[in-house]
């Protein structure tokens, strides 16, 4: 399968990350935010907070059950 490309109904290679940027710059600053989920959405979370190349993102590995703390300061995500 192709980095653009998707399954039935699924997401690419290339939306995933997409998605998750757009749902974390639109958090802000302020207040926590928990949030339960899939390895594929914690590695794309973790990318972006690295601007990493696209290459790196097959690379990020999330254990079973990780606990990722991400904050955002005035300037960007760490």
């Amino acid at each position: 399968m192709t980095r653009g490309a998707a399954s039935h109904d699924g997401e690419s290679f290339v939306e995933v990350p997409a998605r998750v940027w757009t749902w974390l710059d639109a958090l802000g600053g302020t207040g926590t935010v928990v949030a339960i989920t899939h390895a594929s959405i914690i590695r794309a979370a973790v990318f972006h907070v690295l601007n990493a190349s696209p290459a790196a993102f097959s690379r990020i590995e999330a254990a079973p059950l990780p606990v990722v703390e991400l904050r955002r300061s005035t300037r960007r995500w760490a």
